[in-house]
């Protein structure tokens, strides 16, 4: 069973052969919200203000491992939010968070990591990051520092996840204090109930 462990230094960054998808498990909606499919059936609110990313679909290998990949989100002048899907055509269970910290997020306890990373330019022209490409070609800047958050979800079977990373640029992780995180947490927070509310079932 392979835990995914969030790796503070790549922001979740693996290196990936690519080749062309045949899949597409988020698509932005007319307002601008994102469409989940696939493993999960879930709807993204665009939290305001906000510009959508754009959306992208891989497949890619690890060692004898299929990976598909869609990755879509919203981002501003300091803040990104990247939403991943990743299917794996490994054994049922090959995913887990065992061991991973709990957060109670809006109500809900889910899998979590956290914490402030420095990142060089030369770390996102050298391409072996995905989240940082992502940042990048969307128009994100995310140098010299980001303090990130990322929450996890597991289909039911273990061959599917949803991550959701959540990132604000600092001018040095030093700034991470006391006031930034109650501003952070909160925003955090907000995202994850206006989730919640969009996917409630409809009376």
């Amino acid at each position: 069973m392979r835990s995914r462990l969030w790796i503070a230094a790549a922001l979740l960054g693996l290196s990936h052969q690519l080749a062309l998808a045949d899949h597409q498990y988020l698509t932005l909606d007319i307002d601008g919200s994102l469409l989940v499919t696939g493993p999960f059936n879930l709807v993204i609110p665009m939290p305001p203000p906000a510009t959508p990313a754009k959306t992208e679909h891989t497949h890619s290998s690890f060692g004898m491992e299929n990976l598909r990949t869609s990755r879509g989100g919203y981002y501003d002048a300091d803040r990104i939010l990247i939403i991943e899907v990743e299917t794996t055509d490994a054994p049922p269970g090959t995913l887990s968070y065992e061991g991973m910290p709990v957060v109670d997020m809006a109500g809900l306890e889910l899998p979590s990591r956290s914490g402030c990373v420095e990142i060089t330019q030369e770390q996102i022209d050298a391409g072996d990051e995905p989240l940082l490409v992502f940042a990048d070609r969307n128009g994100f800047d995310p140098t010299p520092a980001v303090y990130a958050r990322q929450l996890f979800l597991l289909n039911a079977d273990g061959t599917g996840e949803g991550i959701t990373l959540f990132a604000k640029r600092v001018n040095s992780c030093a700034e991470v204090d006391e006031a930034f995180m109650t501003g952070f947490d909160s925003q955090f927070a907000r995202f994850v109930k206006s989730v919640r509310a969009a996917n409630q079932p409809q009376e």
